[in-house]
C-alpha cells in the first residue's frame, strides 16, 4: 500500500470533520479487522512506534461516556472469557501498594463511587451471582468478623464502671482485640463485660411475650454471650459479666469481685493465687 502524502491526509482530514459513522459501519469496521484480518495480527509493534504513539497520545483523556464505554466492555468480556483475567503477578497490579491503603476516601469520592455502582452489581450482574465461599473462607470470614473493630462511645455504664476501676489505679484496657470484644480487659487475662439488662435478657427486665420483635433478637443475642463465654474459658482468660442493675445499685460489690481475682497495691497488680 503506497504512503500517502501529508497534503492528501489533509484533506481526507477535512472532508471527514463532523462526520459521524453508524452503529452499523462501526460494527462491519470492527469485524472486517478481526484476528488475522488485522494487518498487524502478529505482529508486535517497534520501541519506535510504542514511542511515537505515546507522545502522540500525550495530554489526551477519554469523555467520560467513552470511559464508561471502555468499562462495560472490559466488564462483558472478562465475563464471557473469565479465563483472560490478569491473576497474581499478570495483574499489572500486583506487587503495587494503594495509595488509599490505610486512608479513608473522602466523602465526595465515595458518593461519586456509591453513584457510578448504583444498579450494576443486581442480579446477574454481580460477580458473585450464584456463587458461594468455600467453607474455609467462610470461617476465616466468620472469625475476622468476631474481632472487628468497634468505634462506639462508651455508654454510661461503662463510663462508671471505668470511673471506679480508676479511683482504684486498676490499669484496663477498653475494646480489647479479643473475642468477643471484652468492655473492658486487665492484664493478664481478666475480661469485663457491662450487659445492658434489657438487651442482653436480664429476667428483671427481659420477658419475652412482651418484647415483641426484640424478643429474638435478644434470644440470639443472649445464646452468642453464652458462646463468647465458653470460648474465652477455653482459651484461658477469666470471664465477667456485670449487670445494669448490679452496678447501678452496688458497684462496690462488682469490684470487689474483681479484687478476688487481684490484688491491687500501690497502683500495680499482683496475681492473688
Amino acid at each position: 500500500m503506497a504512503k500517502q502524502s501529508k497534503e492528501w491526509i489533509r484533506k481526507r482530514v477535512e472532508s471527514r470533520k463532523g462526520y459521524h459513522p453508524t452503529e452499523e459501519t462501526l460494527r462491519k469496521q470492527s469485524e472486517a479487522k478481526k484476528g488475522s484480518k488485522n494487518p498487524m495480527y502478529g505482529k508486535p509493534r517497534s520501541q519506535e512506534a510504542i514511542q511515537k504513539f505515546i507522545v502522540t497520545r500525550a495530554g489526551y483523556k477519554h469523555s467520560n461516556e467513552t470511559r464508561q464505554k471502555i468499562r462495560e466492555a472490559r466488564l462483558r468480556f472478562y465475563k464471557e472469557h473469565p479465563e483472560a483475567i490478569p491473576k497474581g503477578e499478570k495483574n499489572p497490579m500486583y506487587g503495587t501498594i494503594s495509595v488509599w491503603r490505610d486512608k479513608h476516601l473522602p466523602e465526595k469520592i465515595r458518593l461519586k463511587i456509591s453513584q457510578q455502582r448504583k444498579g450494576k452489581y443486581n442480579g446477574s450482574d454481580n460477580p458473585f451471582f450464584g456463587k458461594r465461599h468455600t467453607e474455609h473462607t467462610r470461617e476465616i470470614m466468620k472469625d475476622k468478623w468476631k474481632h472487628r473493630s468497634f468505634k462506639e462511645k462508651d455508654n454510661k455504664l461503662e463510663l462508671r464502671f471505668q470511673k471506679e476501676l480508676k479511683i482504684r489505679n486498676i490499669i484496663f484496657q477498653k475494646q480489647a482485640e479479643i473475642l468477643g470484644r471484652p468492655d473492658i480487659f486487665i492484664q493478664p487475662n481478666i475480661c469485663i463485660f457491662v450487659d445492658g439488662c434489657y438487651w442482653h435478657g436480664c429476667k428483671c427486665k427481659f420477658n419475652p411475650e412482651w418484647s415483641g420483635e426484640h424478643a429474638e433478637y435478644i434470644k440470639s443475642r443472649m445464646k452468642h454471650d453464652i458462646e463468647v463465654n465458653q470460648k474465652l474459658h477455653e482459651a484461658g482468660y477469666v470471664v465477667l459479666r456485670f449487670w445494669e442493675h448490679e452496678i447501678l445499685g452496688d458497684i462496690n460489690s462488682c469490684i470487689s469481685k474483681i479484687n478476688s481475682y487481684y490484688k491491687i497495691e500501690d497502683g500495680r497488680k499482683y496475681d492473688s493465687k
